[in-house]
C-alpha cells in the first residue's frame, strides 16, 4: 500500500506502520530490511507494536491516522477512538476502511442452503463497525466531519475452483464439516452462473470514513 501510493504522502511525513501481532510486524521489518516493499519510497518508516485501546505515542503526534479494516476487531472501541483522539493533532484526519452488510452478499446467499443463516454469520466478523454505523460511533466519539468515501468494486470469478478453496479456508465457515455431495452442489451452481453469465459476480461493498479531530 505505502509503496504504490508513495506520491500521495504529503511532504515531511514520516510514516509509523503498527499492528496488535508482533510476528506481523517482525515480518514487515524484515521485508522492509530486504527492500522488499518499501524500495524508492524515499520516507522513513519506523514500525511498531501497538494495541489500539491504548496506543505507545504522545499525544498531538501525528497528522493522520489509518484504520485499515481492523476496527471491528477491537474489543473495547469507544477506548480505541479515545486514544486515536488524543494521539492525532487537532484537526488531523482520521481514516477508517470498512464493509458494508451486503458485503459479498451473492456467496452467503449461495451457501444459505447447507449453512443456515450463513449471511448473519459472514456478518458477525465485521457488525461492530461497518458502513451503516460506522458514522454514529464516529460521531459519539468525538470526530468531526465525518463523510463516507464509497470504493465500487467487485469479484468476477470464471473459475470454479477458487471459490471451493475459499469456502473451505473461510474463518466463518471453519466449522462446517462439508460433504463432498455439498461442494459438488455449490460446484454445479457456480458453473451455471459462470456459464450462463460469463462470470459468478460477488459484489464488494467497501470503503472509507474519513473524519476529523477536534
Amino acid at each position: 500500500m505505502w509503496r504504490e501510493n508513495a506520491g500521495r504522502i504529503p511532504a515531511g511525513w514520516d510514516v509509523t506502520p503498527t499492528d496488535f501481532s508482533e510476528g506481523m510486524i517482525a515480518a514487515a521489518v524484515a521485508n522492509a530490511s530486504k527492500q522488499r516493499n518499501l524500495a524508492g519510497v524515499g520516507r522513513a518508516f519506523t514500525f511498531k507494536q501497538a494495541d489500539a485501546q491504548d496506543l505507545p505515542f504522545e499525544a498531538d503526534t501525528f497528522d493522520a491516522l489509518i484504520a485499515n479494516h481492523m476496527l471491528y476487531h477491537v474489543p473495547d472501541r469507544t477506548c480505541a477512538f479515545a486514544e486515536i483522539r488524543r494521539v492525532l493533532k487537532p484537526g488531523g484526519a482520521f481514516y477508517a476502511a470498512t464493509n458494508g452488510e451486503r458485503h459479498m452478499m451473492e456467496l452467503w446467499q449461495l451457501l444459505e442452503p447447507y449453512i443456515p443463516n450463513c449471511s448473519a454469520r459472514a456478518l458477525e466478523v465485521s457488525k461492530g463497525f461497518l458502513l451503516e454505523n460506522g458514522a454514529a460511533q464516529l460521531t459519539a466519539a468525538g470526530f468531526t466531519d465525518i463523510v463516507w468515501r464509497n470504493r465500487s468494486d467487485a469479484l468476477d470469478i470464471t473459475e470454479v475452483e477458487p471459490v471451493i478453496a475459499y469456502i473451505q479456508s473461510s474463518n466463518t465457515l471453519m466449522d462446517h464439516a462439508w460433504t463432498e455431495a455439498q461442494l459438488d452442489a455449490v460446484r454445479a451452481e457456480v458453473a451455471a452462473r459462470i456459464a450462463a453469465e460469463g462470470a459468478f459476480h460477488i459484489g464488494k461493498v467497501a470503503g472509507l470514513f474519513v473524519a476529523r479531530a477536534i
